[in-house]
């Protein structure tokens, strides 16, 4: 990696740094333009966050999003809750 270069912390990080592996998705804004929604998925486990969109804002964690029930072919972790919108 070049001098300087970050790589970011849910991507594997630096040898001794804390690493997440965690993949985020379906970001929605908010009505009111100043937060979005997104999902976030660690291993099995699926959360909703919200973050402000003020520079230096930490999301916040909303909800743990339990597991969609098997349809026809398809296992559990074959299914993703989308966010479609924020209303």
């Amino acid at each position: 990696m070049a001098s300087g270069a970050r790589r970011r912390v849910d991507q594997g990080g630096d040898a001794g740094q804390h690493t997440t592996n965690r993949r985020n998705f379906f970001m929605v804004a908010s009505p009111d333009g100043g937060s979005f929604a997104f999902l976030s998925l660690q291993g099995y486990i699926l959360t909703l966050y919200r973050q402000s969109l003020t520079p230096g804002s930490d999301p916040v964690q909303v909800a743990d999003i339990k597991p969609p029930p098997a349809m026809g072919d398809a296992a559990p972790q074959d299914l993703m809750p989308v966010l479609l919108a924020w209303q």
